[in-house]
């Protein structure tokens, strides 16, 4: 899902296939100019840090919690060995487009 919103942002259209290949490009051709640029809401700390506290009142967000950390943990070890990764966050990413 995640990278299927992350297409929609940068490209605004919704499509499975493009949001692949636009992902694997990205990786393929390390554009790190281009990976940086990316917002992956799913994948930011204010989003983690939600689904952590709801996980102490809810069975289904304790089974959420922990496949997104499985997740998390694949993605951030793929972009380390494979892009510069940096954590995200919604509001740096904010104050970063407000600098602009």
């Amino acid at each position: 899902v995640d990278h299927l919103v992350t297409y929609y942002l940068r490209k605004g259209k919704f499509s499975i296939k493009g949001a692949y290949e636009y992902s694997k490009g990205i990786v393929v051709m390390q554009d790190l100019e281009e990976f940086n640029k990316i917002l992956r809401p799913l994948h930011t700390i204010e989003v983690f840090a939600l689904v952590i506290a709801a996980s102490f009142f809810s069975k289904v967000f304790l089974m959420l919690t922990a496949g997104l950390v499985l997740h998390l943990a694949l993605d951030y070890a793929h972009d380390i060995i494979n892009l510069e990764h940096k954590i995200e966050s919604l509001i740096k990413h904010a104050k970063k487009s407000d600098n602009k």
